[in-house]
């Protein structure tokens, strides 16, 4: 029931007769019985609100609504693609991807482990087979890595001009020369001289002591023509010897197997000679005179040839030449044993 404020004439009220005294007047009576409840008022006016009550106790679930209809189907994986390939982000939009063939080798990554210190690509070489590298590492021309005691590489500067590298017993160092030039009489082959500058005693080099090499350079071989006759009033060929040379003397020989033909009866000329470079002996030339009493002709050896040259360095071509001053004398070799040329270079 709604409370609110009665307005209007207040009803009649019943009051009991009260007595009346003299002067003073009686004691009040007690009060009497209270009257029947009067008709309600009007309605008075809406009170302020109240403030709200706590949440009440939260209700059962309903049940489950329908099932919606199918949505549009989403970007999938792409097509196409090929055996090997990895699907790869194009950028950064959602679903934005594209096949892509991965490479046959990747850079190394990670930490560097050993030898190496720092991370890959780009480590640091801060050990040499286990031992640490110093922070002195070699940074100008002509420095040297050396173990201390630790035993870590440190860096060992160039030395000045002429000090040697050697030991002090504990670490290796740089310092002066601990020796010097020989000095004092020289013995053995230098004999009778004294250092710094001694000399080869006379007669103290023998063959014996020379090395392979050390006197002859080179030696070219070339066998004498077989069964050759040179009976021709001009200088020829009977043979050549072909050697390049770095500016030693050459020494020529041929021998063999050689002889000529001059009638008997009288006395014949035949010569021999050695030629560089030109069929005419521009080196040598020898005459023999051959013959005797009798009739017919008559066979006449004929002795080595030997010649020495001093060729400029480089390619040069030897003429071994025969000359006979009659067309019936002739130069022949040996069709057996006809010899052989030489062309020793001589240190």
């Amino acid at each position: 029931m709604s409370s609110g404020t009665i307005t209007g004439p207040p009803p009649g009220q019943y009051r009991p007769p009260r007595r009346t005294g003299g002067a003073g007047g009686g004691a009040q009576g007690p009060p009497g019985p209270t009257g029947p409840h009067g008709p309600a008022g009007p309605t008075g006016p809406p009170g302020t609100t109240g403030a709200t009550g706590p949440p009440g106790a939260t209700g059962s679930q309903g049940p489950t609504g329908a099932t919606g209809s199918q949505g549009p189907a989403g970007p999938g994986v792409p097509a196409g693609g090929t055996t090997g390939q990895a699907l790869e982000k194009t950028s950064g939009a959602d679903y934005a991807t594209a096949w892509t063939t991965l490479p046959t080798s990747l850079p190394p990554s990670g930490a560097a482990t050993n030898d190496l210190s720092g991370s890959y690509p780009g480590p640091t070489v801060s050990k040499l087979n286990g031992a640490p590298l110093g922070v002195t590492t070699p940074l100008a021309r002509g420095d040297l890595l050396v173990a201390d005691a630790t035993p870590a590489l440190k860096r060992l500067a160039l030395g000045t001009a002429s000090q040697v590298l050697q030991s002090n017993g504990t670490d290796v160092v740089w310092g002066a020369s601990l020796g010097g030039p020989p000095s004092g009489a020289a013995g053995g082959d230098l004999t009778g001289s004294a250092y710094p500058n001694p000399v080869v005693a006379a007669g103290a080099v023998t063959l014996a002591k020379l090395a392979v090499g050390a006197a002859v350079r080179q030696l070219v071989t070339v066998a004498m023509p077989a069964n050759k006759g040179v009976n021709h009033q001009t200088w020829t060929d009977i043979t050549t010897v072909s050697i390049t040379t770095s500016g030693g003397k050459v020494l020529l020989l041929a021998t063999g197997g050689w002889w000529t033909y001059p009638p008997l009866g009288a006395v014949t000329t035949v010569y021999l000679g050695w030629g560089r470079n030109a069929v005419s002996p521009n080196l040598i030339q020898c005459e023999f005179a051959v013959g005797g009493s009798g009739t017919g002709s008559m066979a006449f050896p004929l002795p080595p040839l030997i010649a020495l040259d001093s060729p400029p360095a480089g390619a040069s071509v030897y003429h071994l030449l025969g000359f006979t001053t009659l067309s019936s004398v002739v130069i022949q070799t040996s069709n057996v044993a006809p010899g052989g040329c030489w062309a020793l270079e001589l240190a």
